[in-house]
C-alpha cells in the first residue's frame, strides 16, 4: 500500500539557464539512491532504486510512496515502460524482477552469477547487464531469448539499433561491441565506458566514460570524437530532444551538450555524486549519494 510521507520544496537552478525555479521537490531515502526513472502516467510518478533493497514508486503530488519489497539486498537499476505499464529492478542479488504499478511482481529473472548493475525493459524484450561480464536478453514472460558473451569486465550499458537489428554493449575492458550480423569490437577506450545512447538519425553513440569523458562514435565510418567532461566517472546520460542531451557524474554534476559533445552549460546537482538521472515531458529527475531524488521542470 501507498505509505505517506514528507516532500521537502526547494529552489533549484535551471538545467537551461542561471535562474532559480520552484515548485521542485526533494524525495529523502534512508540511504543511496542508485538510479531513478519517471512514469508519465496521470498521475505522475518518479520510481527510484534504493541501497536499501528497495525500489519505489513515489507520487510527488499526493506525497504517498509505494515500496517494491522483493530483492534481498541493494537495487542497482530501475526502468519503467509506457506501453506496458511495468517496472524492471536489477539488484545486486543477481536478479530483475517485472513488476506493475501496484507493486507486484510478476516476473523473475534468475541467471546471472553476479551483481545485475543496469536493466532494460522494453515491450518486445528485457535485458539484463551484469558484473559477470555478459548480458541477457529476455522474453517478457522469462525466458531467455540471448546471452550475449565476450566482454572482459563487468557490462554497464546495452543500446539497440532496430534497423540493423544489432545491440551495442558498453563494458569496464573499455570496449565499446556490437552484437548482430557481426559480432566484433567496434571501438576500444583506455577507460571504462560506463554509459551509451544511440541516437538514430544521426547513426551515432554516444559513450559515457569512467573518466569522466565522451566519446561519439559514428558507426557508418568508426570515426571517434572525444569531449572532456565531468571531473570523476559518468554515471548518466539522457536525450533531452534530437539535438541535446545530458550526462552526470560522481562529481555531482549534470552538463548539458550538443549531439556533437559540445558543452552548453553546467548544474551542481547533488552534495554527493549523482547517480543517475531521467527526462520525460518537462521534468528531470537526478539520484544521488546525499540519499536524494531530486525533482524540477525542465523547459
Amino acid at each position: 500500500m501507498f505509505r505517506k510521507i514528507l516532500l521537502t520544496s526547494m529552489l533549484f537552478w535551471s538545467v537551461y539557464s542561471s535562474k532559480s525555479q520552484d515548485l521542485w521537490k526533494v524525495l529523502d531515502h534512508p540511504n543511496t539512491v542508485y538510479d531513478v526513472d519517471i512514469a508519465q502516467e496521470a498521475p505522475f510518478l518518479v520510481l527510484t532504486a534504493g541501497k536499501d533493497s528497495l525500489g519505489r514508486i513515489w507520487d510527488p503530488n499526493t506525497d504517498l510512496v509505494l515500496p517494491l519489497e522483493g530483492h534481498f539486498t541493494s537495487v542497482s537499476s530501475i526502468d519503467y515502460h509506457e506501453a506496458t505499464a511495468s517496472i524492471l529492478t536489477g539488484s545486486y542479488d543477481h536478479r530483475a524482477i517485472l513488476w506493475n504499478l501496484k507493486g507486484e511482481p510478476q516476473v523473475i529473472l534468475e541467471g546471472h552469477e553476479e551483481a545485475v548493475v543496469n536493466v532494460w525493459n522494453t515491450s518486445d524484450f528485457l535485458a539484463t547487464i551484469s558484473r559477470d561480464h555478459s548480458v541477457i536478453i529476455w522474453s517478457r514472460t522469462g525466458e531467455v531469448k540471448l546471452s550475449l558473451k565476450g566482454h572482459t569486465g563487468q557490462v554497464n550499458a546495452l543500446v539497440y539499433q532496430s534497423n540493423s537489428d544489432t545491440f551495442y554493449s558498453g563494458s569496464d575492458d573499455g570496449d565499446l561491441r556490437s552484437w548482430g550480423k557481426a559480432n566484433q569490437v567496434v571501438a576500444s577506450f583506455d577507460s571504462g565506458v560506463r554509459r551509451l545512447l544511440i541516437h538514430g538519425k544521426s547513426n551515432r553513440i554516444v559513450l559515457g566514460l569512467k573518466n569522466g569523458n565522451l566519446a561519439m562514435v559514428q558507426l557508418d565510418n568508426g570515426k571517434v570524437t572525444l569531449s572532456e567532461g565531468h571531473e570523476s566517472m559518468i554515471t548518466g546520460l539522457a536525450f533531452l530532444d534530437e539535438d541535446r542531451f545530458i550526462s552526470c557524474g560522481t562529481d555531482g554534476q549534470i552538463k548539458q551538450w550538443t549531439l556533437d559533445g559540445q558543452l552548453q552549460s553546467t548544474f551542481e546537482a547533488h552534495e554527493n555524486y549523482v547517480s543517475g538521472l531521467a527526462v520525460s515531458k518537462g521534468f528531470l529527475v537526478s539520484s544521488g549519494g546525499d540519499r536524494k531524488a531530486k525533482i524540477w521542470r525542465i523547459e
